[in-house]
C-alpha cells in the first residue's frame, strides 16, 4: 500500500517526501500494560514509543540499543520539525523515474539509517502487478 501511496504523494506535493521502513525491534519483549500481548519484534507504534522515550511510562526497561534507536529518531524528527530537513543519511523519495514504485526507502535500524534503492522490489512488483494492493490496509 505505502509503496504506491508514497510515489503518488511525491508527484502531487511540492514539499519533500520521505519514506522509512523500520527494522529496529525491542531488545526484549515489550509488554503492553493494557494487553497480554508482548511483541518481541517490531510493531506498529514501536517507533513512536522510542521517539517519545515512553519507556519509563511502561514497565519496559530499555537496553543500550533501544536508547540509541530512541536518540536516533529524536534527532531526526526534531531536526525535521525545526528545519524541515532530516539528517544527511535520510534520502528523499525520488519516484519520478520509477513511478509507481518507490525507489528510495530509508531503512531505520537500532544503530543507523541507511537509504536503499529498490528494497523488496520483487515483492512490491508482484503485489502491484497482481492488483492485490486494493486489499491492503495502509497506515
Amino acid at each position: 500500500g505505502s509503496y504506491k501511496t508514497v510515489p503518488a504523494l511525491s508527484l502531487s506535493f511540492t514539499s519533500d517526501i520521505y519514506f522509512y521502513y523500520m527494522i529496529s525491534r525491542p531488545s526484549h519483549p515489550w509488554c503492553n500494560p493494557f494487553s497480554e500481548y508482548c511483541p518481541q519484534y517490531s510493531f506498529h507504534a514501536w517507533d513512536l514509543i522510542a521517539f517519545q522515550d515512553a519507556f519509563q511510562r511502561s514497565l519496559y526497561k530499555p537496553d543500550s540499543n533501544d536508547i540509541i534507536f530512541s536518540k536516533q529518531l529524536d534527532t531526526a524528527w526534531l531536526q525535521f520539525s525545526h528545519n524541515q530537513t532530516l539528517p544527511v543519511e535520510w534520502k528523499k523519495v525520488n519516484s519520478h523515474s520509477n513511478y509507481p514504485i518507490v525507489s528510495t526507502v530509508n531503512v531505520v535500524s537500532s544503530q543507523n539509517t541507511t537509504a536503499l534503492q529498490n528494497i523488496r522490489k520483487e515483492e512490491v512488483e508482484f503485489w502491484s502487478n497482481s492488483n492485490f494492493h486494493r486489499y491492503l490496509w495502509t497506515n
